[in-house]
């Protein structure tokens, strides 16, 4: 290849490679790279391509097999009376009650998860049986610190109690 050859080259394809001169004429580089410049941008390309079909057949593959193996939890319908808390402050710092109403909404409103707490002091922690989940904040936040009678699936869950809200409301 000439040096206008190798030149244009360069141009047309700005992504190849050029090797170091002294390289070039090594029998080894010679046989490796035979046809042109472009092939280490030709491989680049096809690697790159590879690695972007493997990754996405992996993910396919990875979410065809949660969707074989979701099976929802096999729980009971149960109603169950307690009042929404705050996980954070209840258990953390100790602050419940509805002079923590405020603090408990702002909370949720930032991610920390709302729970019920039942009135035996079993804690239920709300789940959602959508894929990918539903957040529960949003659902209990208005009943922060407040009793409540709760109803929806109820099963053991990581050695806790889990609940499937199917209905909310304060307790009168």
């Amino acid at each position: 290849m000439s040096p206008e050859t190798m030149h244009r080259t360069q141009e047309e394809f700005p992504g190849t490679i050029r090797p170091p001169l002294g390289l070039a004429a090594t029998p080894a580089f010679k046989q490796s790279y035979s046809n042109s410049e472009e092939v280490p941008v030709f491989n680049r390309t096809l690697s790159a391509v590879t690695i972007g079909l493997a990754l996405s057949l992996a993910a396919a593959g990875r979410a065809a097999a949660q969707e074989m193996s979701r099976q929802h939890p096999k729980g009971t319908q149960r109603t169950i009376s307690g009042t929404v808390v705050d996980v954070s402050c209840m258990f953390g710092l100790g602050l419940s009650g509805n002079d923590h109403r405020m603090c408990a909404q702002v909370c949720a409103g930032k991610g920390i998860p709302l729970a019920v707490l039942g009135d035996d002091g079993t804690l239920y922690l709300p789940t959602s049986a959508a894929m990918p989940g539903d957040g529960q904040n949003a659902r209990l936040k208005d009943f922060a610190e407040q009793p409540v009678t709760v109803t929806g699936v109820v099963f053991p869950a990581g050695g806790a109690q889990a609940i499937q809200i199917a209905a909310i409301r304060r307790k009168a």
